[in-house]
């Protein structure tokens, strides 16, 4: 037998009472609706901030990679070291910035032509990064990101750094 109390059915006709208990029962749904509502949104929002700000530190990741590589290969299509070092700083300044990414930096700077070698980096060769062979240029770049959304327990900017090494294409070698 169904037990559904329908508007208009022959069972309100009989007793009036029903009604108000068909009334009560869809109140209850509306509010248990609600509930599962709120609780489910107090979830999913700091779920989707979280992966907002994942979002942003991976995008940060792979824009500062270009930059290196963007910045390498300007050095390494110069003719010398100071040309090769204003490429870098030139590609750096036109890369500008972001709401996420808030400084761009050159931190380590490595020419190496066949007749001279042109290191700049205030703490030397960053840790991991391989250094420049004859006939290479290295970049390494640093960025400050800060995060679109400030979440708990994570910090409000975070650096990265990447680095390129590209062969120096603009010098002609002397072969026999």
């Amino acid at each position: 037998m169904d037990s559904t109390i329908l508007p208009g059915s022959s069972l309100l006709r009989e007793k009036p009472w029903c009604s108000a208990v068909a009334r009560m029962a869809r109140y209850r749904s509306l509010a248990q609706s609600m509930i599962e509502l709120v609780v489910g949104l107090t979830v999913m929002i700091p779920v989707l901030l979280f992966l907002l700000d994942i979002g942003s530190l991976t995008l940060a990741t792979v824009i500062n990679g270009d930059l290196a590589k963007h910045a390498a290969r300007a050095a390494a299509s110069a003719s010398n070291g100071t040309a090769a070092q204003a490429a870098t700083n030139s590609t750096l300044v036109n890369f500008g910035t972001s709401g996420i990414i808030t400084r761009a930096q050159l931190a380590y700077f490595d020419y190496w032509d066949p007749t001279t070698r042109r290191v700049i980096g205030g703490a030397g060769l960053p840790s991991g990064f391989p250094a420049a062979q004859p006939g290479q240029v290295m970049v390494a770049t640093t960025v400050t990101v800060k995060l679109p959304v400030q979440l708990p327990l994570l910090p409000a900017t975070h650096n990265f750094s990447a680095y390129s090494v590209q062969p120096i294409v603009a010098i002609k070698t002397n072969m026999p």
